[in-house]
């Protein structure tokens, strides 16, 4: 079987997709020196393992960041067998292409660090968006969303255009600034997400959220590629 370890930014999630697996997550301490760098212990023997390693692209990204790589790479001295990353939401995912003179794609930089990566929904564009009609009701999909100040304007012109309600469906739910604020003061009946980034904070703040769980699909990538099978088969069969 797989062995399961989830980095800070990523520990609900994981341990739902290990809840699928009948797994326990596997056994990992971190913690900052008194100079801040980062310090990772894997409790328990990978040797020869299959090991997946959750963790997101919120929070403190850069601090989880590094703290993923050394994960990483304790588990590869450790002599695992494969290890895979398991990022939902991959950071720096905006910065995906050159739009000035010397400036880096930062997102193909942190590809290059890692050799096997699961990621959710990621397209080579940034956002992903459309909307479709229905009895006045409007459903605004979208790849990420930071500060939500563009889709609460469209929200606000739909509704004195004759929508009766407007939603909004996310599958990163990253809510910076003020986007918290914003949202509570549009108009939108729900904002729709998915927990590739822990949002119970959030929620607390703002009651319109509602959050989708993709711990099963996750977990099926994962006993897919455990056993050899077909990954992309989830492309046309989404587990329940």
């Amino acid at each position: 079987m797989p062995k399961i370890f989830s980095g800070s930014s990523l520990q609900d999630l994981s341990q739902k997709i290990a809840d699928h697996l009948g797994l326990e997550p596997g056994k990992v301490v971190t913690k900052k020196f008194s100079n801040q760098e980062t310090c990772v212990e894997i409790g328990e023997s990978v040797r020869g393992e299959d090991v997946y390693i959750g963790q997101s692209g919120c929070g403190e990204i850069n601090d989880n960041l590094v703290e993923l790589l050394i994960m990483i790479n304790a588990c590869k001295i450790a002599s695992a067998s494969r290890v895979t990353a398991v990022i939902p939401c991959f950071p720096y995912a905006r910065q995906d292409k050159k739009d000035k003179s010397r400036a880096p794609i930062s997102a193909n930089s942190l590809n290059l660090l890692y050799m096997h990566i699961y990621l959710f929904f990621f397209f080579f564009f940034k956002i992903f968006f459309f909307f479709f009609f229905f009895f006045f009701f409007f459903f605004f999909f979208f790849f990420l969303i930071k500060e939500f100040f563009t889709i609460c304007h469209a929200a606000d012109k739909l509704l004195s255009a004759g929508a009766t309600r407007v939603y909004a469906i996310l599958t990163h739910g990253i809510f910076s600034g003020p986007a918290i604020s914003r949202i509570n003061n549009a108009c939108f009946e729900a904002v729709v997400v998915t927990n590739t980034i822990p949002q119970e904070d959030k929620m607390k703040h703002c009651s319109k959220i509602q959050v989708i769980d993709i711990s099963m699909i996750l977990a099926e990538a994962i006993r897919r590629t455990h056993n050899g099978e077909s990954v992309s088969y989830l492309f046309s069969h989404v587990p329940l």
